[in-house]
C-alpha cells in the first residue's frame, strides 16, 4: 500500500471532459492559438492551430488542426497549403496574413469530419491510433450551418440603408489598405 500524502475528495473535482471526437458537422469555431514549426522533413513549415467551439452542446471543446506545407520547397505542395490557408483567412475576413496571430479569436464556421481509429491516410500511409476530428472546410461565421449538434444562430441584424460610399458598412480589413 502507498500513501498519497493527501486525501482526494471527489466532491471537489468535476468529471473530466470527453476527448472523443465531436460528431461530424458544422461548428462555430475560433482559433485560440497558432504556431508555425519546421516540418519533420525540414523542407518546409507547418501551421498548427488550437480551435475552440463557441456555441451549442459542445461549447468550449477543443479541436486541433494542422495546415502542412504553408512554406515548402516544392511549389505545388506550398500552393495546395496556400489554398487551405487562404480559405481560413477569407472565412475570418482577412485578405492577407503574415502571422498566425492575425487569425486568432475571429469566429468562423468549420466543417468537421470524424477520422476513425485505424484509418490509413491514402497520401502518407499514416494509420490513426485514435479517432479524431479533421477540419475540412472554413466558412464565414454568417454562413448557414447544417449540423444537428448546434443550436440555431441568432438572425443577422437587418440590412442598413445604402450610403454614399459602399465601404461604410465594411470592417476595416474589408475596406482595403488605405482605410482607417
Amino acid at each position: 500500500m502507498a500513501s498519497l500524502g493527501t486525501t482526494v475528495d471527489t466532491a471537489e473535482h468535476e468529471e473530466r471532459r470527453s476527448f472523443e471526437p465531436l460528431p461530424s458537422g458544422d461548428y462555430l469555431l475560433q482559433a485560440v492559438s497558432g504556431n508555425v514549426d519546421v516540418s519533420k522533413s525540414g523542407n518546409g513549415k507547418n501551421a498548427t492551430f488550437e480551435m475552440e467551439v463557441l456555441d451549442g452542446e459542445y461549447v468550449g471543446r477543443k479541436v486541433w488542426h494542422n495546415i502542412n506545407n504553408v512554406v515548402h520547397n516544392n511549389p505545388r505542395a506550398q500552393s495546395i497549403a496556400g489554398q487551405e490557408f487562404s480559405e481560413f483567412a477569407r472565412a475570418v475576413g482577412l485578405v492577407s496574413v503574415a502571422d498566425t496571430d492575425q487569425l486568432l479569436f475571429k469566429p468562423f464556421v468549420g466543417k468537421l469530419n470524424v477520422i476513425p481509429a485505424g484509418h490509413t491516410d491514402r497520401k502518407t500511409g499514416y494509420v490513426t491510433k485514435n479517432a479524431r476530428n479533421e477540419l475540412v472546410k472554413y466558412s464565414p461565421a454568417g454562413a448557414t450551418r447544417s449540423a444537428a449538434p448546434q443550436r440555431a444562430v441568432a438572425p443577422a441584424a437587418p440590412a442598413v440603408a445604402a450610403t454614399a460610399t459602399k465601404t461604410a458598412n465594411l470592417m476595416p480589413w474589408q475596406r482595403g489598405a488605405n482605410a482607417a
